[in-house]
């Protein structure tokens, strides 16, 4: 069982339960003669009362609002806590036996949990995310009857949530490494999942839902092929991983390099001219990731078993001119490292040891530096490197908390040029920072996502010349980045986010929600007072409002988890901060892509919190 040092455990989720009070709900980071100010995002303001100023008084002292909210405080606050009790991966239940948790606490959790799952439309999604050791066994008999009870409670409660789910398809690779192909270039649908359907081996381990033979019955096709690949799961538990016998040692080492040599001078030519570069460059990247992590998993093994030495590796490795293969070498190294620390810290201490004498012989590559500081994080995760030693290797620590690299001072530059430049006039003088940057997941290469607001009854057709005239303002401060656009309709006293056909992927719409709520707003009061006043509201007042055929809602809020639980946190994110933590009875399947960041223990303990907090958009 891999168990994190608890002081790790309470860096990463202390940060995002009070988040709060590390966003200032009002700021300047310009100095205090700027007309500009930045603020929390939306959602932020809605969920913590302190934060409550900007609303009117309508949504500020609504009850529902109150009642919403502070039930997400408290579901947050138990599970911080729980989290910093228990090792991640631990069972919640082996942990109160252990002693590790005590009645009332576990009592708090179950029923928050049950409450959160059954209060709000939209709350039964967490039962995607939440960790599966915070699911006891239906056969669980702990001494208390109470807290029995509210076990019971919870764990039907989550079967309702899942039931619901059992409803839900989405694009597959929203849950895989996030492949979406531009719409020109499909040549078929988008293949789709039930992913609540994957779940049921877990639910039948944990005693909620009959095996197999007496499961529900399949309703359409892709939720038979779900829950069929569920099932496939389920068999693969008692199935273990067959140890290699193959003789593993120089040699074959030089010939696995060879090996990877050779795929490596194929690879560009398996991309069709006919792509768009962006996907091609992307899709390369893709081969080569996944070629490393075939290759690293088979020289991990070697070293692990010790048939091969670190020093042995790194002679081969640097044998070669192709940095990808020093990559393959660095993460093979990781991996074995992690997996050792499992049971043997000291062990790893010593192998690291190698590894660093390894690293510093061979560098400085800057084509090596990202696989690097992964491996230093993980290590510094594990126990095995200090949080000195990250410092003095410049590596940056990440806990998905909101602003952590946000560029406060380029946000409110911008919005400072919108509203003094004349030629801008079209343009509402706010800026909303997004993406990575405000995710807690960029690095210093990454780009400053923002998004701009046009004014009403400003014609499209001049759209072409006002993205140029903006390019050549911001180029006179230092910004090359090109915003998002959300153009604004006027309809009485509200505002609207107007729609275009068409796929430009830089004009926001109605149905994209995460940019307005859960994005850092940098503006003068005024204006973000109006858009306050006139443009939010009818997100939290739409009942009966459909978009796309569906409800609003529901379109609003699967947009808002996508942003924050699955791009990129799912797909890249999390892993280049943390080491793999799955839990032990989830198999190795590929029916349930269970390579897959989804299955983490870690990841999902960052997600449910993160689901709590920033998904939020109720319905008043």
């Amino acid at each position: 069982m891999l168990t994190f040092p608890i002081f790790v455990v309470i860096s990463i989720i202390e940060k995002i339960f009070n988040m709060s009070s590390h966003t200032s709900p009002q700021k300047s980071y310009s100095g205090v003669n700027s007309p500009i100010i930045t603020i929390c995002s939306p959602t932020e303001s809605l969920l913590y009362p302190e934060n409550r100023w900007i609303w009117d008084e309508r949504i500020r002292q609504n009850p529902h609002l109150y009642a919403y909210a502070s039930k997400r405080i408290e579901l947050l606050r138990q599970l911080s806590f729980v989290f910093n009790k228990i090792p991640v991966s631990q069972e919640i239940t082996l942990a109160h036996d252990q002693g590790l948790i005590d009645d009332e606490e576990l009592i708090d959790l179950f029923v928050s949990l049950s409450y959160f799952l059954d209060q709000e439309e939209g709350n039964e999604v967490l039962a995607l995310y939440l960790p599966f050791e915070l699911i006891p066994k239906m056969s669980w008999q702990p001494l208390s009857t109470r807290l029995k009870e509210e076990a019971v409670s919870f764990t039907e409660s989550y079967l309702r949530a899942w039931i619901k789910l059992m409803s839900r398809k989405d694009p597959r690779a929203d849950f895989v490494d996030g492949d979406i192909p531009e719409f020109e270039i499909r040549v078929g649908p988008l293949p789709e999942v039930v992913k609540a359907a994957h779940l049921v081996f877990v639910l039948i381990e944990k005693e909620i839902v009959p095996p197999p033979a007496e499961a529900m019955p399949e309703t359409n096709e892709i939720l038979e092929r779900s829950v069929k690949e569920g099932f496939r799961a389920l068999a693969r538990l008692k199935v273990r991983k067959s140890e290699v016998k193959e003789n593993r040692d120089a040699g074959w080492l030089s010939i696995i390099f060879s090996k990877i040599k050779t795929e490596l001078e194929s690879l560009p030519a398996g991309i069709e001219a006919s792509i768009p570069k962006a996907r091609a460059k992307w899709l390369v990247q893709k081969q080569l990731e996944s070629l490393t992590q075939r290759y690293s998993g088979e020289i991990a093994q070697a070293l692990i078993a010790e048939s091969i030495g670190i020093l042995e590796l790194s002679a081969w490795a640097f044998h070669y001119r192709r940095y990808e293969i020093r990559v393959v070498a660095i993460e093979a190294a990781r991996i074995a490292i992690c997996e050792i620390a499992k049971t043997n810290i000291e062990k790893a201490k010593s192998t690291y040891k190698q590894f660093e004498d390894f690293m510093d012989i061979n560098l400085p590559r800057p084509e090596l530096l990202r696989n690097l500081k992964t491996a230093w994080l993980h290590f510094h995760a594990l126990g095995i490197v200090s949080k000195e030693v990250l410092q003095q290797r410049g590596v940056e620590m990440s806990e998905f908390i909101e602003d952590t690299n946000l560029d406060g001072q380029k946000m409110e530059a911008i919005a400072l040029t919108i509203q003094t430049n004349e030629d801008l006039r079209d343009f509402l003088p706010i800026v909303i920072a997004c993406g990575s940057k405000t995710k807690g997941y960029s690095d210093k290469t990454s780009d400053d996502d923002f998004a701009v607001f046009i004014r009403p009854g400003v014609d499209f057709a001049l759209r072409g010349e006002l993205r140029e005239k903006l390019a050549k303002a911001l180029a006179e401060i230092g910004v090359s980045e090109k915003p998002m656009e959300f153009w604004l309709s006027r309809f009485g006293t509200r505002l609207w986010i107007r729609n275009f056909p068409g796929l430009d992927r830089t004009i926001g719409d109605s149905t994209l929600c995460s940019i307005l709520w859960t994005g850092i707003w940098s503006s003068d009061k005024a204006t973000i007072e109006t858009l306050y006043r006139d443009l939010l509201p009818d997100y939290l007042y739409s009942k009966g409002l459909r978009l796309l055929g569906e409800k609003a809602r529901k379109i609003w809020l699967r947009e808002m988890e996508q942003a924050a639980l699955q791009y990129r946190l799912l797909h890249s994110g999390y892993r280049r901060f943390y080491p793999e933590a799955r839990a032990p009875y989830v198999p190795d399947c590929q029916a349930i892509d269970s390579e897959s960041v989804f299955w983490d223990s870690g990841y999902r303990r960052v997600a449910s919190m993160i689901f709590v907090k920033k998904v939020f958009l109720p319905q008043l």
